[in-house]
């Protein structure tokens, strides 16, 4: 009785049903003649996630029987490009292609679809699946298991040791390389999938979720904001060589290595949102404020951060931020707007494929600082009585930049436990040794010393805190 009161069932919509012949009840197990023999079906899913390479994954399916030929299918792009969605893949076509009386294995090397069609399957169902990655695949995989007449059973196996899921990964392998993308039916049986949300046991909070999430349904994109996210993601894979996500992108924003004021002004930057540029143009009065009156061009962020040559600001600062980062031995990877927003998805790897963390938390804050040092010069300078120079510039930016240091060796003398944050010493240690302008520091415990940053002497006389770098006490 309880299942039956369900709510938001005209908004939160399942698969769209086909018209199909009624289908067979599940029979009664029977080991006479007349029952199909069981059938073992190995899927496996293989995602292509090189530096400089388009994100794609595959589905291999390798069936046991000699009647069924093995498939190797390409994941459609909208479905996430993951090992998940492959496995999804893989299991609907499976199901599908399966004699539907026939008792039916799935064997895989994980047990995520095994966790999905027993563990999780009532809670998702009840709350209506929100939140839920790839559901109309997931509900229309519920729908064709429930359909069926035979049993469905779940299993796992190694690909290192079996021989058919060795078969299925390489199926898996080749389908991602397949130039044409599986067109895959999203269609569910009829009466096998419920919609809506359980209305007795469900949290509200869980209501406000799915009447959130069929709000952002209906919300229609806003244009600028589209076309920046488009902007940045192009740059990102071209200039650092990673092909991410619209959401990836913003979680990336919200890294704790950026400061308030930096998230802030990328959120904004993001949107495009800024009163700059074209946002003058209609209207009456204000249309001088739409060109640079430096340079004579539209000033928008991309003038603004790259290429204004207003008493030189920019070309210095970047000059002394491309010198400072020239120290770590690795090139200077930015080109474009797009790389300077998307800055935090910028990684740095060994030769082993293996993330250098400190040094791409260096680039992050260098390049956050720097292009919010610049936007705070331009507003200097358009708002402020006497325009600053080169000179004042670049101070201001050595200045910005040993305020974060500072910053990191106050959290680095934290204790890990306790309300305030802290950082890690080692982290600290190793973002901030290369460039650093003495070397003389090489050794243990440097971060209690005061020293000398971005190309500042080490000052002569102590500090009275062990804990601050020589820029706040010279």
């Amino acid at each position: 009785m309880s299942q039956g009161l369900r709510v938001l069932t005209k908004v939160l919509h399942g698969p769209p049903q086909r018209t199909a012949p009624p289908r067979k009840r599940r029979r009664p197990r029977s080991s006479g003649p007349q029952a199909p023999a069981p059938v073992y079906v190995y899927i496996h899913g293989a995602v292509l996630a090189r530096r400089n390479t388009r994100r794609r994954a595959g589905a291999g399916i390798a069936f046991t029987d000699e009647m069924t030929a093995d498939m190797s299918l390409r994941v459609p792009d909208d479905w996430g490009n993951s090992s998940q969605s492959a496995e999804i893949l893989a299991a609907l076509v499976a199901v599908r292609t399966v004699q539907s009386d026939a008792d039916l294995t799935l064997v895989s090397t994980h047990d995520f679809i095994m966790k999905a069609m027993n563990t999780h399957l009532r809670k998702w169902e009840d709350t209506g699946w929100t939140r839920v990655k790839n559901r109309l695949p997931l509900q229309c995989l519920a729908a064709e298991i429930r359909a069926r007449a035979g049993r469905t059973y779940f299993s796992m196996a190694s690909a290192s040791t079996d021989d058919n899921m060795k078969k299925a990964k390489a199926l898996a392998i080749q389908g991602y390389g397949n130039s044409g993308i599986a067109k895959v039916d999203l269609t569910a049986p009829p009466e096998y999938s419920s919609t809506g949300m359980v209305l007795v046991g469900t949290r509200q909070k869980m209501f406000y979720r799915a009447i959130r999430e069929v709000k952002d349904r209906k919300r229609v994109p806003r244009p600028a904001t589209s076309k920046r996210v488009d902007l940045t993601l192009d740059a990102v894979f071209r200039d650092y060589g990673r092909d991410a996500s619209e959401p990836e992108l913003w979680l990336s924003i919200r890294k704790k290595d950026f400061s308030r004021q930096v998230r802030n002004f990328l959120y904004r930057a993001m949107h495009d949102s800024f009163h700059i540029g074209k946002y003058w143009k209609n209207i009456p009065g204000f249309e001088d404020r739409v060109n640079c009156p430096e340079c004579g061009e539209m000033e928008d962020m991309e003038h603004i951060l790259l290429r204004c040559k207003a008493n030189n600001i920019v070309d210095a600062t970047w000059g002394a931020a491309k010198a400072l980062w020239a120290t770590t031995g690795d090139a200077w990877p930015v080109n474009s707007l797009g790389s300077l927003l998307g800055c935090g998805l910028a990684s740095f790897h060994t030769g082993g494929k293996k993330l250098r963390q400190a040094k791409q938390r260096l680039f992050m804050i260098l390049i956050s600082e720097t292009t919010f040092h610049l936007w705070k010069m331009r507003n200097a300078r358009v708002i402020g009585q006497t325009p600053p120079t080169a000179r004042e510039s670049i101070n201001k930016w050595r200045f910005a930049i040993n305020k974060r240091v500072e910053i990191d060796f106050v959290l680095a003398g934290r204790p890990k436990k306790g309300p305030q944050a802290s950082l890690s010493p080692h982290i600290v240690d190793k973002t901030w040794l290369p460039i650093l302008s003495d070397e003389r520091i090489m050794h243990e415990g440097w971060i209690r010393r005061p020293r000398g940053l971005v190309g500042k002497e080490p000052p002569d006389k102590v500090c009275s805190s062990p804990t601050l770098p020589s820029a706040r006490c010279a």
